[in-house]
């Protein structure tokens, strides 16, 4: 018993030594640190940042413990796993996906969500269930994946969307339909795809489209 407990402070020792404020503050920085599963949450924690670790999986209700969570950096981890209801946050409103070598995105329940970057990813697809319940979602990065075409049928579930960033992926055209109703869409970024042909209809959805 006394050697369990001592390896548990040790434990704890190093990750507070390795993550500033993993105790009981509003901020997590965990940059760097070896870690190979997300470290302990808690109920007053506003800011995460575990980017650049060894993370390969995420649980089930995984941000569940940090109630009021709004920032969430998941950035340079290989995330081969994400567990349905993982990303499920009733108060998260940023997050950062890049860089994690994803090639689908899990569905997301996550409300108050207004900021989504999963750059620099093997994404070819982003189905419809991904962005169901992120309807508040108003700035959306996806650049440098492997998708063929705008992800439509996800895009139909945030109206609220205000800049859409597609550069550097392997779209070949803009039909009519490819871009939902999206009437406060202002910033379209398509540079560096493979686009051979646009509907002139292309953009009769986005009446708010001025930077492209």
């Amino acid at each position: 018993m006394a050697a369990a407990l001592a390896l548990l402070v040790a434990g704890a020792a190093a990750l507070a030594a390795a993550c500033p404020g993993a105790g009981s503050g509003t901020h997590l920085a965990c940059r760097g640190a070896g870690l190979s599963s997300l470290p302990p949450l808690h109920d007053r924690l506003v800011v995460v940042d575990v980017s650049n670790n060894n993370i390969t999986s995420l649980p089930p209700d995984a941000l569940q413990p940090a109630a009021g969570l709004r920032d969430l950096n998941l950035s340079a981890n290989r995330l081969e796993s994400v567990s349905a209801g993982a990303l499920s946050s009733a108060s998260l409103g940023r997050l950062w996906l890049d860089r994690c070598a994803l090639t689908l995105l899990p569905p997301m329940h996550l409300p108050r969500l207004h900021y989504l970057s999963v750059e620099d990813n093997e994404v070819r697809e982003v189905p419809a269930a991904t962005l169901a319940e992120t309807r508040a979602l108003r700035v959306l990065r996806l650049a440098r994946n492997r998708l063929r075409a705008p992800p439509t049928a996800a895009l139909a579930h945030t109206p609220r969307l205000q800049a859409l960033n597609l550069a550097s992926n392997e779209i070949s055209e803009l039909t009519s339909t490819s871009l939902p109703a999206l009437s406060s869409l202002h910033t379209l970024i398509l540079k560096r795809n493979r686009i051979t042909h646009i509907d002139e209809r292309a953009f009769v959805n986005t009446p708010a489209l001025r930077v492209l």
